[in-house]
């Protein structure tokens, strides 16, 4: 799997302000209404793609106390996340839930997925957080702490599951 960051830019500014042609698949990234106030090309921004990472299906949000790199020497060890590990699990589970158990069918024009990633809010935080669903009736999203992700394993393969149940409801155009 491929994954790649958005390009690092001069980080000695008080406030990063990147294009949406700095970023990688921007038109692939649902806005929720949720964070409608939420400037995602700015650094100051609870959520932006200064602090992000993606692969094919997936875009990795992470709380500003992590820094540029959640698994960097600077954060605590009880903190670190390996992003490029959580986005690689992510796709294997994409996978057997698309090709698998068949809850989305892509490349066909009946799926969201066709257009938008799916989102991952990782959390600087300790107390326990896995919470998968999705926003706006458009697109499935995972909220986790660290915790959750050492080993990725079955909790992020499980709320991922319940990402792809409300894609399911999404896709069925709200059960119709």
């Amino acid at each position: 799997v491929d994954t790649t960051t958005t390009p690092d830019p001069d980080t000695t500014a008080a406030v990063i302000t990147l294009k949406e042609t700095d970023v990688q698949d921007f038109n692939k990234f649902y806005k929720p209404q949720e964070h409608k106030n939420v400037d995602f090309l700015r650094s100051d921004g609870k959520w932006n793609f200064v602090r992000s990472k993606q692969s094919e299906h997936f875009i990795v949000f992470w709380e500003q106390g992590f820094g540029s790199d959640p698994n960097a020497s600077t954060v605590p060890a009880a903190l670190r996340v390996d992003i490029d590990d959580m986005l690689v699990k992510a796709e294997s589970f994409y996978d057997k839930n698309v090709n698998t158990l068949k809850f989305a069918q892509v490349g066909v024009g009946k799926s969201n997925l066709d257009k938008y990633k799916m989102q991952i809010y990782l959390f600087y935080t300790e107390e326990w957080m896995a919470y998968g669903s999705g926003y706006d009736d458009v697109i499935g999203a995972l909220w986790v702490n660290p915790g959750t992700c050492k080993p990725v394993g079955s909790t992020i393969a499980h709320e991922i599951g319940h990402s792809f149940q409300y894609q399911v409801f999404c896709d069925l155009k709200n059960g119709a």
